[in-house]
């Protein structure tokens, strides 16, 4: 995926893998907690412009 792409709902990714929307939300909040993606309020979801580096530690995971 490109930075800045806007990638698919919550809701709409668990249907079309056929997994619960809990997982997704999961995975979306490690995701966003790592800097990978980017949740916009009010918006949606899109790849960071910046990636993190592979060296760098990790984010702490959200709570839930």
């Amino acid at each position: 995926m490109a930075p800045g792409q806007k990638v698919l709902s919550t809701r709409e990714l668990a249907e079309s893998l056929s997994i619960s929307r809990s997982t997704v939300v999961d995975a979306y909040r490690q995701l966003i907690a790592e800097g990978y993606l980017d949740a916009r309020a009010k918006s949606s979801t899109f790849v960071c412009l910046e990636l993190p580096e592979a060296h760098t530690a990790p984010r702490q995971p959200l709570p839930n």
